[in-house]
């Protein structure tokens, strides 16, 4: 499960399967409605997804908490977007930047 649609073309370019998007749409400034967001929360209990993944930014950290609170036992894994992290970030040239961000999901849904 992702913050937003951005992270499908990491899904699809490397074969992940997103079960759910938190903000659906493009934008991170969308609103979903409380029917969304628990059928969101059922999805992710169903299958047993392990964690959600929100970028860096923060635009969708009010609603991922509360499906992550609502949900229970799952993890919120941050990964950078949008922008290179600070120098000793591990995102600071973008290879970097996507080796962490890898690393970081492939560690959360082991």
């Amino acid at each position: 499960v992702v913050d937003h649609e951005a992270w499908g073309y990491f899904a699809d370019r490397y074969d992940f399967e997103m079960a759910g998007v938190v903000i659906p749409g493009g934008s991170t400034e969308a609103e979903p409605s409380s029917s969304d967001l628990a059928a969101l929360v059922d999805v992710i209990k169903d299958t047993g997804v392990p964690a959600i993944f929100a970028n860096n930014a923060g635009g969708a950290s009010r609603m991922v908490e509360a499906v992550a609170a609502e949900v229970g036992d799952i993890e919120v894994v941050t990964l950078f977007e949008g922008s290179l992290g600070d120098p000793g970030s591990g995102a600071d040239t973008y290879q970097d930047m996507m080796r962490t961000n890898a690393h970081a999901i492939a560690d959360a849904l082991q």
